[in-house]
């Protein structure tokens, strides 16, 4: 017959025996694992340190590239929860290493705002004048390799492009290093008129797209000068259009409607209209 003391001794032994085992285990893994995570965040506060007073732009490349890593640590750190539960000392490590990295990820993830707004205080003055909205100036301070900003008409573009040209020269950036670029006459006009009247720059190029490429070309030894001006191709076109149309017919039909839909408002048919007579009237004013 077996002893039940003795069993329950050995059942007891049995027990102490894995636990320290577990614990010789959890430990053997806990501090490989909590140095490796806590050498991490010393090079991430490194990299980070420098972005930390806000005087300097942490672009999107490296700032998503950090809170990716900071992502893993989470993981990492979760991984390692188990192992607290049988090392109390060690727990006390894990709560401060979890602590660190989520004060790393609350940085990365509010930075941009932080930016702009320690930005626009160093700046208080210049953008009191500019007038923008809490869109513009975030379009007008960030400072990544590349700005994307996608605005309806009349949302105010021009208005804060012409800010972010006036406060990149008020932070020290030569007028000559710096290219406003713009579709027509009109919108870069307008754009060097509110350089000039509202932050009294006459130095920043402001060019239109065909301007800015024609000097381009004008570099190349393939150069031809002799292209034709406006008034000349205007000229080409009438002409070959003429000659198309006396000598294909089919040409000519198709010239003539397109000379008479050209200006033609949305078709409206003659049901849509209270009267006849509004329809006609309709009629007569298309601009055919």
């Amino acid at each position: 017959m077996s002893n039940p003391i003795l069993d329950i001794v050995a059942i007891v032994i049995v027990g102490l025996l894995v636990y320290v085992a577990a614990v010789f285990s959890a430990k053997s893994r806990f501090g490989p694992a909590s140095a490796a995570v806590a050498k991490e965040l010393d090079y991430l506060d490194e990299q980070t340190s420098p972005y930390k007073t806000y005087t300097k732009y942490l672009r999107s490349r490296y700032r998503e590239a950090w809170l990716a890593k900071a992502d893993s640590l989470s993981e990492k750190i979760d991984n390692m929860q188990h192992s607290s539960l049988l090392l109390g000392r060690s727990s006390i490590e894990l709560g401060t290493l979890r602590s660190r990295n989520e004060k790393l990820k609350t940085f990365l993830l509010g930075f941009r705002y932080e930016y702009i707004k320690a930005e626009a205080k160093r700046h208080k003055d210049f953008f009191e004048r500019a007038e923008l909205d809490e869109d513009q100036k975030a379009a007008v301070v960030k400072d990544d390799a590349h700005n994307l900003i996608i605005a309806a008409a009349g949302s105010g573009k021009t208005r804060a492009l012409t800010a972010r040209i006036a406060l990149l020269i008020e932070r020290g950036v030569p007028p000559e290093r710096i290219l406003a670029l713009a579709y027509t006459r009109a919108a870069a006009a307008e754009m060097e008129g509110r350089l000039s009247s509202q932050y009294a720059i006459e130095a920043a190029k402001v060019r239109t797209l065909h301007a800015f490429s024609r000097d381009l070309a004008k570099k190349s030894p393939n150069y031809r000068s002799g292209v034709a001006s406006q008034a000349e191709q205007s000229k080409f076109i009438r002409l070959a259009a003429e000659k198309l149309a006396s000598e294909d017919r089919d040409f000519a039909v198709k010239l003539l409607r397109f000379a008479v839909e050209f200006k033609k408002a949305e078709e409206r048919q003659q049901h849509e209209f209270p009267t006849a007579k509004q329809y006609y009237e309709y009629l007569l004013h298309q601009e055919y």
